[in-house]
């Protein structure tokens, strides 16, 4: 919603064999870019094979997506790290399908400093993974966040953390902080 978006894309499609090309091409939403490729063959229930993926020196490729009123409050962090995702879609997609969504993403040497109180967050870290296992419905869904360690002014933590079903989420997660 209010997302300004720029494409820049090169797509070959064969009429003949119904099937679709895209070569690597790149999305802008708001400030983040990312870059995306594969094919889609519409004549085989629309059996996608598509990869996103992007780096970026700061957070705005979460940002991006935010909703709306949540950017008056975003935008009072600075921020920074080397941010990474990769995002597959494979499998087809026609009514009745689900395609595998597979996603990972991470960061490394992040940090967060509120720039109205000065506050900060160091040495933020994080692996993480979600995929729904190419099923339809909220049940087949995984999202794992490992090695999450970050240091605020007043500490340390290091955190697991394992959601599967999502319709009945069940959570295992493992905190170890260190705070004065």
């Amino acid at each position: 919603k209010h997302k300004h978006l720029n494409i820049d894309a090169e797509m070959e499609y064969l009429k003949a064999t119904e099937f679709l090309t895209i070569s690597p091409s790149v999305l802008e939403l708001e400030h983040a870019t990312f870059t995306g490729e594969g094919t889609v063959d519409i004549a085989n229930e629309f059996e996608l094979d598509l990869d996103f993926y992007g780096k970026k020196k700061n957070f705005d490729l979460f940002m991006a997506m935010a909703p709306e009123e949540l950017h008056p409050v975003l935008d009072r962090y600075d921020n920074a790290g080397e941010i990474e995702f990769d995002v597959r879609v494979k499998g087809k997609s026609s009514i009745g399908n689900t395609p595998l969504v597979d996603a990972t993403f991470s960061c490394h040497n992040g940090h967060f400093e509120n720039t109205l109180s000065h506050k900060k967050i160091d040495q933020l870290n994080f692996e993480g993974h979600f995929t729904n296992n190419g099923k339809p419905g909220l049940e087949p869904m995984e999202f794992t966040l490992k090695d999450f360690t970050a240091r605020p002014e007043a500490g340390s933590f290091t955190a697991n953390l394992s959601m599967i079903d999502f319709a009945a989420p069940n959570i295992e997660m493992s905190l170890d902080s260190d705070f004065d």
